[in-house]
This record gives structure tokens, C-alpha cells and sequence, in this order.
């Protein structure tokens, strides 16, 4: 590892000590002190692979000594040192890079109030970041609050602004963005005032970070590019890395998925050249989210994954939430979930544990959307309703918008399917106006779903094409296909089973190339109910039987019904128990060995006599 820190020498000279002097040093403790501090210095060799704190542990450690003679501005400087090669920071603020929070409390709180005014607020600041980022807000704010006191009685108007942005920012963490917008615009007519862009790039991205809660992903933007300029200009090598990672999640929320990869690669690259953990955590976290999207789960969770390590390693407990979150997201886009709810409720309790309340919602939400998707209804509108409610209390349109198309999907499992337009009709119209493409896209398919069950066909196809042309502008597989899916249906109910067979097929193809189990098996159902309806047994018995594998695989409460169909089948037509045999050998040709087992020991369990065929 290259040479984080200026050499021995120059330390000791910046600090004012001579080794020759050390024996003349008194009282007899004080010397003692001092030489420590000069074999920390000196003698101190950490390991070769060693982490970027066992390199530092001598200034660390020379630190803690410079408190115990209680010489507090020597102690500050060695933490002032600049730390090269890598993060090119501060000591103390690459501790914080780092994620030796722990570490850089204690430290800060050894130094609070024992430094000039100025150099005590920016203590303060810090102490209140590095509790923000544990998740511990209110005594974050603690800290705010008293460095605000403390700067407006000295009329340090930079420090001013500097810690309303911050201020702001926890605020945002909590959910309370009414608070938080009214401190950042403070802050912003502070910075602006001052023209200091130094101070005038966190106030904007902090402003950004509001918007894009609140879903208004346009404002969001706006507020990005505009410190993108400042930190571009400045030639700030970490603002310019957040930065990028901001303008990837607004374009990712704006369904600029190319785009949004785009700007998470470059902050990716960045963040690992420069080594900042969070920044790397956050780009490939907001990759996962982007590759879930595109249809490709298995590199959305190993990019989660390795985003959730550096969470727990860097005690980030408020992205911890959110990245559990992402993970359950996962597992619903491929059919897991039981597994997406054990993570989404792990990040509902972190995110109450935290008082996140936007984290939180989201998590409430994603928990409504899993239960009805194995048909807990009740369970499902509970959760739904508590996120609208709090969608509400914090001013998230995002999340009150998919709490009401959530409730409308309740509505039209309980099939109250005018109750349920009303609803969804209502959603619609919130995420339209934030420009949430992904719930415009459900509403419009559910609408459509809701027509079919009241027999008007027509109507509910031309809901059903306007969902695939958005879903397929906005890249949004996932609600693609299962458009693709109920426009089969709908064709099959009005008696053109031929183009409903076509629609089916084009879904079955699209949940393959995206890795959706769940939508496949559903796909070879619908295939296998239109062969029946033009009497083609044998393919109805080949994708009905393909079908219960994936249901029985992911233990979804239709296996069972699937295995009553195969007998129906073998009992009400030509087909027999050969036919079967032969369906199973085609299908050890088109999905493996292991599945064609898997549907003949499934079809074993159950007792073919005891299947009421009527």
C-alpha cells in the first residue's frame, strides 16, 4: 500500500518536537508522554495488508497521548494531517471514509470545546454527520442544533449555512422533509450570499436528496446537475463521486436505465480508485436496482449483496435498510416470496429501529405488494393502508401513489372492480404527476384486469396495449410481460384463442430472457388452458405439466390446483398415464432430468382416485 501520510520527520517538525530534546523534558510524566509519541511516530510498523486504520493506528495513538498532556491543538493537527494515496483527505475525515465512526466520535468528543470557536462548530458538524450516518438522528440533530447556537452567536455565517445543509439533510433521513426543504432553502440563500461554492454543493445535493424522496424526480434533477457543475469546476474528487451516484438513482427513478448505468459505473470506478467505501456501496447498490429492472435478477443480487457487505462493514445501518430492501425486491421478481417478505420486514424493522420513516414506507409497501402475491389479502391491505397513511404524514407521493394502486389491487381481489378503478384511476393520476412511469404501468394493467372481470373486453385490451407501450418505453419488463400475459387472456376470452396462444408465447418468451420464474409458469399455464380450449391435449398436458414444475418449485398455493388439472385431463379426454410418461420425456429433453423427476414425483404424491373430476 502506498504511503498514506508525510513522512516521520516532517510530523515531528510540524508539531515542534526534537528528539534531542526529549530528555530534558519535566516533569517526569510529561516526558514519559512524549516519548510515546515519538516511538508511535517513529517506531510504529503496521502490518504489510494491513486495513487503512492499523496504517494510521501511530497518529491515532499519538493523538490520545497529545490529550493526556492536554495539549489539544497538537492533538488536532496530527488529526488535520493529509492523508495521501488515497482517500486524499483529512485524517479525521478519512476516518469517517473509512467507516471508523466509532473510532472518530471518540476522538471528536476528546476535542469538543477545547479549540476556538470556529474549529468547535466544525467538531460539532462532524460528530452530528457521523451519527447521522449510524443512524442515531436525533442525536445527530442534537449536535446540529447546538453548532447552529454556537455559529450564529460568533457570526460565522459559512458555518451557518454549512450546518443548516446538514441540518437538512438528517431531517430528509427522518422523513420530515417540510423541515428539511425549510432548513436547506435557508442554508442555500446563506450560501449563495456568501457566493462560496464550497459551501453552495451540499446545500444543492442535499436539496436533490428531498426531491428524489418525494418522488418530484424532476426538482431532483435540477438540484443534481447544479452541483454537478460546482463539484466539476471545483475538481472535487468526492463530491464529483456522489454526485454521479445521484444522478444515477434520479435517471434510474426517471427509467433513464442507460443512463442511470452510465453514472453509477463512473462513480463506481471512482469510488474504488479513491477508495470511499460508501460511494462504492451506493453505486453498486443502485446498479442492482437498475439491473432488477432490466430484467436481470441474478446480477441485481449479487451487486446487492456485495453492496450489503460494505453496509455492515461500514456500521451504515440507514443504506443497511434500504439495500435489505432492494434484495427483497429480488426475490418478489422471481417468484421467492416468502424469502422477499423475510428481507423486507428485516428492513422495516432496522428502518423503525432507525426512525427512517421514507425507508420505512417502502418497506411497508413492498410487504403489501408480497402478501397479495401469495393471496394473503388481509395481511396485504394492512400493510398497504399504514403506508399510505405514512406515506402521507412525510409528504411521499412515490409511496402514496403505489399505496393506492396497492389498495386498489386489494379492491379487485375482493372483486370490487368499480372500487378498484376508482383507485387505481386515482394512483394513476399522482404518478403521472411525479413522473413514476412504474406505477403508471401497474395502474394501467390493473385497470385493464379489472375490465375482463366485468366483461368489457374491448376496453380492457386497449388498457392492456397502452401498458405494454409504456412499460417497453420506460424498459419496465417485468410489468411488460404481464400485460403481455392479460392481453392473451383477454383475446382468449373473446373466443380468439389463436392470437391469445401468440400473446402467451410472446410473454413465455420474454419471462425466459429475463429470468422470471413466476411469469413463465404462469405463461405455460395460460398456454396449456388455450390448448385445451382447441382440444390440443397433448400440448395442453405438456405446458400444464411444465407449469407445475415451477409452481411446485416456488411453493406457490397453484401447484395444487395444477396437479388436479393433469388428472381432469387424463381423466376427461384420450389422453392416459402413457401420455404423461411421454410429456415427461420431452420435457427432460427441454428443461433437464431434474425437472421432469421433480413433476413425476409431485404427480406420485396425490392419488389420482380421489381427483373429483366434475
Amino acid at each position: 500500500m502506498d504511503r498514506l501520510i508525510p513522512s516521520t520527520d516532517s510530523i515531528l517538525a510540524e508539531l515542534g518536537i526534537d528528539r534531542t530534546d526529549l530528555k530534558s523534558i519535566k516533569p517526569h510524566w510529561k516526558r514519559t508522554q512524549y516519548r510515546a509519541i515519538v516511538n508511535w511516530l517513529t517506531k510504529y510498523q503496521p502490518p504489510s495488508s494491513g486495513s487503512n486504520l492499523e496504517m494510521v493506528r501511530g497518529y491515532l495513538e499519538t493523538c490520545y497521548h497529545f490529550f493526556q498532556l492536554e495539549d489539544w491543538e497538537k492533538a488536532d493537527r496530527v488529526l488535520m494531517i493529509r492523508v495521501a494515496g488515497l482517500t486524499d483527505e483529512d485524517l479525521d475525515d478519512a476516518l469517517g471514509t473509512w467507516g471508523a465512526y466509532s473510532e472518530q466520535i471518540n476522538l471528536y468528543q476528546k476535542l469538543l470545546g477545547k479549540l476556538n470557536h470556529k474549529r468547535n462548530i466544525s467538531i460539532l458538524n462532524d460528530l452530528g454527520y457521523a451519527y447521522d450516518t449510524i443512524g442515531q438522528f436525533q442525536t445527530a440533530i442534537d449536535y446540529y442544533h447546538t453548532a447552529l447556537e454556537e455559529s450564529q452567536k460568533v457570526g460565522q455565517i459559512k458555518l451557518q449555512s454549512m450546518t443548516l445543509s446538514n441540518l437538512g439533510s438528517t431531517y430528509t433521513s427522518l422523513g420530515d422533509y417540510q423541515a428539511a426543504t425549510s432548513v436547506l432553502n435557508e442554508a442555500l440563500e446563506i450560501a449563495r450570499s456568501q457566493q462560496d461554492d464550497s459551501i453552495q454543493s451540499p446545500v444543492l445535493n442535499n436539496l436533490g436528496d428531498v426531491y428524489l424522496r418525494k418522488s418530484e424526480y424532476d426538482r431532483a434533477l435540477d438540484f443534481y446537475q447544479q452541483n454537478w457543475s460546482i463539484v466539476d469546476r471545483m475538481g472535487d474528487t468526492k463530491g464529483k463521486i456522489t454526485s454521479l451516484n445521484n444522478l444515477g438513482a434520479v435517471n434510474s427513478c426517471l427509467w433513464n436505465h442507460e443512463t442511470a448505468i452510465d453514472y453509477y459505473q463512473q462513480a463506481l470506478a471512482l469510488a474504488i480508485k479513491f477508495s470511499y467505501p460508501r460511494e462504492q456501496m451506493r453505486a453498486l447498490s443502485g446498479l442492482g436496482d437498475v439491473f432488477l429492472t432490466q430484467g436481470n435478477p441474478e446480477k441485481s443480487l449479487h451487486q446487492q449483496q456485495e453492496a450489503l457487505d460494505i453496509a455492515k462493514k461500514l456500521g451504515d445501518r440507514v443504506n443497511e435498510g434500504t439495500i435489505l430492501g432492494s434484495i427483497g425486491n429480488v426475490y418478489y421478481g422471481i417468484g421467492e416470496h416468502h424469502q422477499a417478505i423475510s428481507f423486507h420486514h428485516k428492513a422495516l424493522n432496522l428502518a423503525r429501529s432507525l426512525g427512517d420513516m421514507s425507508t420505512e414506507t417502502t418497506a411497508l409497501a413492498a410487504l403489501g405488494k408480497a402478501h397479495i402475491a401469495l393471496q394473503e389479502i388481509e395481511q396485504s391491505e394492512q400493510f398497504y393502508q399504514t403506508a399510505l397513511e405514512l406515506g402521507r404524514e412525510i409528504g411521499d407521493s412515490g409511496s402514496e401513489a403505489t399505496a393506492i394502486l396497492g389498495l386498489g389491487s386489494i379492491a379487485f381481489h375482493k372483486k370490487h372492480y368499480k372500487t378498484a378503478i376508482q383507485r387505481l384511476k386515482q394512483g394513476f393520476k399522482i404518478a403521472r404527476r411525479i413522473g413514476d412511469l412504474r406505477n403508471q404501468v401497474g395502474a394501467l394493467g390493473t385497470i385493464g384486469n379489472c375490465y375482463i372481470r366485468l366483461k368489457q373486453f374491448a376496453r380492457a385490451i386497449g388498457y392492456f396495449h397502452a401498458s405494454v407501450n409504456l412499460a417497453r418505453k420506460a424498459g419496465d419488463v417485468e410489468n411488460e410481460n404481464e400485460a403481455l400475459i392479460s392481453i392473451g387472456s383477454a383475446y382468449t376470452a373473446l373466443g380468439d384463442v389463436d392470437k391469445g396462444i401468440d400473446y402467451f408465447h410472446q410473454s413465455f418468451i420474454r419471462s425466459q430472457e429475463i429470468g422470471a420464474q413466476k411469469s413463465v409458469g404462469y405463461a405455460l399455464y395460460n398456454l396449456a388452458m388455450s390448448y385445451a380450449r382447441i382440444q390440443d391435449w397433448q400440448q395442453a398436458l405438456l405446458h400444464i405439466l411444465r407449469s407445475l414444475a415451477i409452481f411446485d418449485r416456488l411453493q406457490l398455493p397453484d401447484a395444487q390446483d395444477t396437479v388436479n388439472i393433469v388428472w381432469r385431463l387424463i381423466q376427461t379426454t384420450e389422453l392416459d398415464v402413457q401420455d404423461i410418461e411421454a410429456a415427461l420425456a420431452e420435457i427432460a429433453e427441454l428443461d433437464g432430468d431434474s425437472v421432469a423427476e421433480q413433476i413425476a414425483t409431485c404427480l406420485a404424491e396425490t392419488d389420482s382416485d380421489v381427483i373429483d373430476a366434475s
